[in-house]
């Protein structure tokens, strides 16, 4: 394999019995949901592309070893199927009580926010506010999760995609919509939607990991080894690779202050990550 963002060192971690494995099981297979940009989307060649895409591919290249990828449209059944075993890597993903049933997290690669957008016109600045209004979010997501047992008095309205939520929200159909900061930006950017905001963040972060089959125990190692070893310089060349070398439509709008409003939100969610992780290795060093 050559490397194109950074320079490749392979893993000296993996035990003999790691490297077995990984020989011995050539159909381990990564679930990659593509309604998630910019994190997971397929661009205009037809290619599936993404932040999370090629944070995956430097983890293959720690450990010189390619999975296989299954494509998904549809999240439900996405975890349905790590669920049976088909798939056995989830690519990106929150941890929740209910998933770690039968999964398996890495460390947050990834941080970002929650935030609320709504009409232009309408003016919902907490979530108090939006008591008896009705609110779209993606189904089976962990933020969904969440506002069913912290907002009672919202009727939580469940959508395929964040793409749909945004649909509903212009024809008036919900009057808020929850989604992650990073996506909503990259959606209404991308639709060119000039009568939606995005008015204020909740107090839940997304934190996303990479998850394995609970039962792939030796996988999950290989995996967890391989985050580990991916620096925060190596995170930084992958964010500053996506805002100065995208191909179209991701800048369609290429403008020097849309490329720096994205670099602050992505490096500030980097920036937060690596703040809480060094607070609990403090913490932990005190022990």
């Amino acid at each position: 394999m050559c490397c194109t963002l950074w320079s490749c060192h392979y893993s000296n971690t993996l035990s003999k019995q790691e490297k077995e494995y990984l020989k011995g099981y050539e159909d381990i297979y990564v679930g990659v949901y593509v309604n998630y940009p910019p994190y997971q989307f397929v661009n205009d060649s037809g290619k599936i592309d993404g932040i999370l895409l090629d944070y995956f591919s430097l983890i293959e290249e720690k450990i010189d070893h390619q999975f296989k990828k299954k494509v998904y449209t549809n999240w439900q059944l996405l975890l349905n199927d790590v669920k049976l075993g088909v798939i056995d890597i989830v690519l990106e993903i929150q941890q929740t009580e209910k998933r770690s049933k039968y999964l398996s997290f890495t460390k947050p690669i990834f941080t970002g926010r929650h935030m609320v957008a709504c009409r232009s016109n309408d003016n919902y600045t907490t979530i108090q506010s939006l008591k008896g209004k009705k609110v779209a979010l993606g189904a089976d997501y962990s933020i969904e999760e969440y506002a069913l047992e912290n907002f009672p008095d919202i009727e939580i309205v469940p959508k395929a995609n964040e793409s749909e939520c945004l649909d509903a929200l212009i024809h008036k159909e919900v009057d808020a919509v929850i989604s992650v900061e990073a996506v909503l930006n990259y959606l209404i950017t991308k639709k060119d939607i000039s009568d939606i905001k995005v008015e204020f963040a909740l107090n839940y972060e997304n934190d996303l990991g990479i998850a394995v089959h609970s039962p792939r125990e030796t996988l999950f190692k290989i995996i967890n080894k391989a985050n580990d070893e991916i620096s925060d310089e190596e995170k930084k060349a992958i964010l500053e690779k996506w805002l100065y070398d995208i191909h179209e439509p991701f800048y369609k709008k290429n403008t020097s202050l849309f490329k720096y409003t994205v670099l602050a939100l992505l490096l500030l969610s980097l920036g937060f990550n690596i703040y809480q992780q060094k607070k609990i290795r403090n913490l932990v060093n005190k022990m």
